[in-house]
Protein backbone atom coordinates (compact mmCIF):
# COMPACT_ATOMS: atom_id res chain seq x y z
CA UNK A 1 0.00 0.00 0.00
CA UNK A 2 2.91 2.56 1.24
CA UNK A 3 4.87 1.07 -2.18
CA UNK A 4 1.86 1.80 -4.43
CA UNK A 5 1.20 5.32 -3.02
CA UNK A 6 4.76 6.44 -2.83
CA UNK A 7 5.34 5.86 -7.07
CA UNK A 8 1.95 7.22 -7.73
CA UNK A 9 3.68 10.37 -5.93
CA UNK A 10 6.62 10.12 -7.83
CA UNK A 11 4.60 9.60 -10.88
CA UNK A 12 2.49 12.49 -11.14
CA UNK A 13 4.82 14.60 -9.35
CA UNK A 14 7.42 14.13 -12.25
CA UNK A 15 4.36 13.94 -14.52
CA UNK A 16 3.13 17.97 -14.01
CA UNK A 17 6.71 18.67 -13.96
CA UNK A 18 7.70 19.38 -10.18
CA UNK A 19 10.46 22.24 -9.68
CA UNK A 20 11.52 22.94 -5.98
CA UNK A 21 12.17 26.67 -5.09
CA UNK A 22 14.50 26.09 -2.51
CA UNK A 23 16.94 24.67 -5.28
CA UNK A 24 16.23 28.27 -6.94
CA UNK A 25 17.92 30.90 -5.65
CA UNK A 26 16.33 33.52 -7.55
CA UNK A 27 12.81 31.76 -5.60
CA UNK A 28 14.18 31.05 -2.03
CA UNK A 29 12.73 34.56 -0.90
CA UNK A 30 9.26 33.64 -2.00
CA UNK A 31 9.47 30.30 0.03
CA UNK A 32 7.83 31.03 3.55
CA UNK A 33 10.36 29.21 5.92
CA UNK A 34 7.83 29.74 9.14
CA UNK A 35 5.23 28.03 7.30
CA UNK A 36 7.25 25.43 6.67
CA UNK A 37 7.86 25.29 10.16
CA UNK A 38 4.74 25.29 11.21
CA UNK A 39 3.89 22.40 8.76
CA UNK A 40 6.52 20.42 9.33
CA UNK A 41 5.82 20.37 13.32
CA UNK A 42 2.23 19.34 12.68
CA UNK A 43 3.40 16.75 10.27
CA UNK A 44 5.77 15.44 12.96
CA UNK A 45 2.74 15.76 15.39
CA UNK A 46 0.70 13.19 13.04
CA UNK A 47 3.42 10.90 12.98
CA UNK A 48 3.88 10.80 16.88
CA UNK A 49 -0.04 9.83 16.67
CA UNK A 50 0.39 7.23 14.12
CA UNK A 51 3.56 5.69 16.06
CA UNK A 52 1.59 5.98 19.23
CA UNK A 53 -1.38 4.23 17.40
CA UNK A 54 0.90 1.36 16.27
CA UNK A 55 2.48 0.34 19.57
CA UNK A 56 -0.64 0.60 21.85
CA UNK A 57 -2.50 -1.72 19.46
CA UNK A 58 -0.19 -3.49 16.58
CA UNK A 59 -0.57 -4.39 13.38
CA UNK A 60 -3.57 -6.42 13.87
CA UNK A 61 -5.55 -3.62 16.29
CA UNK A 62 -4.72 -0.59 13.17
CA UNK A 63 -5.53 -3.03 9.93
CA UNK A 64 -9.16 -4.23 11.40
CA UNK A 65 -7.47 -7.09 12.74
CA UNK A 66 -11.31 -7.49 15.03
CA UNK A 67 -13.09 -8.20 11.29
CA UNK A 68 -11.01 -11.28 10.48
CA UNK A 69 -11.42 -12.53 14.34
CA UNK A 70 -7.81 -11.28 15.63
CA UNK A 71 -8.08 -10.45 19.17
CA UNK A 72 -7.03 -6.73 20.02
CA UNK A 73 -7.30 -5.84 23.79
CA UNK A 74 -8.95 -2.66 25.02
CA UNK A 75 -6.28 0.14 25.29
CA UNK A 76 -6.50 2.64 27.88
CA UNK A 77 -2.77 4.25 27.32
CA UNK A 78 -1.51 7.04 23.96
CA UNK A 79 -2.79 8.16 22.28
CA UNK A 80 -6.35 6.30 23.55
CA UNK A 81 -6.66 8.14 27.06
CA UNK A 82 -6.79 11.89 25.26
CA UNK A 83 -10.46 12.37 25.95
CA UNK A 84 -11.01 15.14 23.14
CA UNK A 85 -8.93 12.56 20.34
CA UNK A 86 -11.53 10.15 19.34
CA UNK A 87 -9.82 9.34 16.12
CA UNK A 88 -6.20 9.23 16.99
CA UNK A 89 -5.09 7.03 14.35
CA UNK A 90 -7.27 8.87 11.55
CA UNK A 91 -6.47 12.32 13.05
CA UNK A 92 -2.33 10.74 12.83
CA UNK A 93 -3.11 9.95 9.21
CA UNK A 94 -4.59 13.23 8.14
CA UNK A 95 -2.08 15.81 9.85
CA UNK A 96 0.23 13.77 8.03
CA UNK A 97 -0.73 13.94 4.35
CA UNK A 98 -2.34 17.61 4.50
CA UNK A 99 0.77 18.99 6.24
CA UNK A 100 3.04 17.15 4.20
CA UNK A 101 1.65 18.27 1.15
CA UNK A 102 1.12 21.70 2.47
CA UNK A 103 4.62 21.47 3.01
CA UNK A 104 5.16 20.52 -0.61
CA UNK A 105 2.66 23.57 -1.98
CA UNK A 106 4.83 25.92 0.14
CA UNK A 107 8.42 24.76 -1.46
CA UNK A 108 7.68 23.94 -5.19
CA UNK A 109 7.42 26.23 -8.14
CA UNK A 110 4.18 27.57 -8.73
CA UNK A 111 2.21 25.54 -10.75
CA UNK A 112 -1.21 25.89 -11.50
CA UNK A 113 -1.77 22.32 -12.35
CA UNK A 114 -0.29 20.70 -9.60
CA UNK A 115 -1.31 23.09 -7.25
CA UNK A 116 -5.22 22.32 -7.98
CA UNK A 117 -4.23 18.45 -8.02
CA UNK A 118 -2.89 19.16 -4.65
CA UNK A 119 -5.64 21.17 -3.06
CA UNK A 120 -8.06 18.48 -4.47
CA UNK A 121 -6.26 15.87 -3.62
CA UNK A 122 -6.09 17.51 0.46
CA UNK A 123 -10.22 18.04 0.02
CA UNK A 124 -10.00 14.41 -0.54
CA UNK A 125 -8.38 13.24 2.26
CA UNK A 126 -10.21 15.68 4.51
CA UNK A 127 -13.55 14.75 3.10
CA UNK A 128 -12.54 10.67 3.48
CA UNK A 129 -11.45 10.47 6.65
CA UNK A 130 -14.08 12.76 8.21
CA UNK A 131 -16.67 10.25 6.51
CA UNK A 132 -14.92 7.21 7.89
CA UNK A 133 -14.45 8.81 11.35
CA UNK A 134 -18.43 9.11 11.27
CA UNK A 135 -18.87 4.91 10.25
CA UNK A 136 -16.17 4.28 12.65
CA UNK A 137 -18.23 6.22 15.19
CA UNK A 138 -21.75 4.71 14.34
Amino acid sequence: NKTLQAILSVYLLYTFDLQLAVLDASLTYKVSYWMVLVHATLFLVGQILNFSVYNAIGFDGVYYGVKFNKTIPWVTKFPYNVKWLKHPQYAGTWLSYINGIFILKLIMVPNEALSTLLSNLQIFITLSYLYMSFIEST
